[in-house]
């Protein structure tokens, strides 16, 4: 159930993705749209892209530290995301 799921981490203007084999630079403006499900219990992040990366069209990761209490709010991630993936 945790193979689609990948490490996710900026590093300035990219994006560095994992599957734990290999990683790649993504930059931030391929990124198309950022959703994370508040209600399943790890609170995955997808991230769509604008085309197709050597992982395909979509990611999905765990947030580090995703344990939260107050599950009705996104990860502080998901916003920074959406925010560099708008350019601003």
């Amino acid at each position: 159930m945790t193979i689609p799921l990948k490490r996710a981490r900026l590093d300035g203007e990219k994006l560095l993705v994992s599957n734990y084999i290999v990683e790649r630079e993504i930059p931030i403006n391929q990124i198309a749209e950022v959703r994370q499900n508040r209600w399943l219990n790890l609170r995955p992040v997808t991230i769509t892209f604008r085309t197709s990366t050597p992982f395909g069209n979509r990611i999905a990761f765990i947030p580090h530290g995703f344990f939260q209490m107050m599950f009705w709010k996104e990860d502080k991630r998901v916003s920074e995301l959406r925010r560099l993936a708008r350019g601003r």
